[in-house]
């Protein structure tokens, strides 16, 4: 199930195959192809939309604003934002200018002990910077921002009771992934439904989507899952949904009629997934049908 071979971005593709992570500025590399002059990664959320080129040039604007408050390579960065278009800005800002972040669940926030150095982004009050309605940035209250001698750029996961727990993806092991991103999942169709906090959500999810010039819906209250595989049934694209086990069978029979479309299954407890055997397993899986069902747990993770 290839894409077409006009559809098909042969450079991208060959750069994420080649990178290596001893390269200058490897990320700077990637998304400079990724978004410069293109129109997808498309993010589309309500009635905004928000393509490639559109991305670059809030990056833009978001790199002088961590700059300008200290943040530089080295340095590290609390988020909590939902998976939305400002969590994109924020996460490849930080890839940009190699500053490691720690995704925290907002409903942890309020009780979480910050280092008294630590930077904060969220849409509350304990935030440094304040995300404005455009989606531009700009410093709230002054921060001293505390580089880390021994962590290696990464993006950090916390959770668990207390918020003890945090798993670490690094930066090689993130350019690893993109190399694993098959053909068939460029210009995709495909909506948000993991949360991007989470390991499975940002590696199976995020990564997948974003890096292969999806077109990529954020589902909410008032534009259901439902609705979007409606709004998109004309698309020339495939689409990819993954939903836990229950959910997916379910979907299944929402969709049958649905052509080109593929909803990943994954089990029950898909949030507790190994965060190392998410990074072992490859994209692999047989595109047979409406529903892909996974072998989490028989063989190494098929996703």
């Amino acid at each position: 199930m290839e894409p077409k071979q006009s559809h098909f971005d042969s450079h991208l593709w060959s750069l994420y195959q080649n990178i290596e992570e001893d390269e200058k500025d490897p990320w700077k590399q990637i998304l400079f192809s990724l978004l410069v002059k293109q129109a997808e990664p498309i993010l589309i959320e309500s009635e905004h939309i928000i393509s490639a080129s559109a991305l670059w040039s809030y990056l833009s604007v978001w790199k002088e604003v961590f700059r300008n408050a200290g943040l530089k390579e080295g340095g590290k960065i609390y988020i909590s934002l939902p998976p939305s278009p400002l969590w994109v800005i924020a996460i490849i800002t930080c890839l940009w200018e190699k500053i490691s972040v720690d995704l925290v669940p907002e409903a942890m926030v309020g009780g979480f002990g910050f280092p008294n150095d630590s930077v904060l982004l969220s849409e509350g009050d304990q935030s440094h910077f304040t995300i404005h309605r455009d989606y531009t940035l700009s410093q709230r209250k002054p921060c001293q921002p505390k580089e880390d001698p021994v962590r290696k750029q990464s993006i950090g996961f916390i959770h668990g009771d207390k918020a003890k727990k945090t798993e670490i993806i690094e930066a090689p092991a993130l350019l690893s992934l993109l190399k694993k991103i098959p053909a068939s999942y460029q210009r995709n169709i495909r909506i948000q439904t993991l949360d991007w906090n989470t390991p499975t959500g940002f590696v199976l999810d995020f990564v997948s989507s974003f890096f292969s010039r999806s077109e990529l819906f954020f589902p909410n209250k008032s534009q259901t899952v439902q609705n979007v595989l409606k709004l998109t049934e004309n698309y020339d694209g495939l689409r990819r949904v993954w939903f836990a086990k229950k959910e997916a069978e379910q979907m299944e029979k929402d969709v049958l009629t649905a052509p080109k479309t593929l909803i990943h299954c994954l089990p029950e407890d898909w949030g507790e997934m190994d965060l190392a055997l998410l990074l072992d397993g490859d994209f692999t899986f047989p595109e047979k049908g409406n529903l892909v069902r996974n072998d989490y747990g028989i063989r190494k993770l098929l996703f």
